[in-house]
């Protein structure tokens, strides 16, 4: 999965549980939507782990790249 369908699936999934929650009564809350909150909360969870790998393998990329030839403005 690129960065960029990461950071969409990460949205669209903050969306659906900032709904969830709108919807969420103040008492005698369903088991159903208990359930449905801990597993988009645990997606969530799962690809911002996934982000953060991606966004540290290409770190490492580029602080293996050679710098010369780089030209550095102050």
């Amino acid at each position: 999965m690129g960065n960029k369908d990461l950071k969409e699936e990460i949205a669209r999934l903050e969306e659906e549980i900032a709904e969830l929650k709108r919807r969420w009564p103040a008492h005698s809350v369903k088991a159903e939507m208990v359930e449905q909150l801990e597993e988009l909360e645990e997606k969530l969870e799962r690809l911002r782990q996934m982000e953060q790998q991606e966004g540290a393998s290409k770190a490492l990329l580029y602080s293996a790249m050679p710098q010369s030839g780089c030209v550095k403005f102050e």
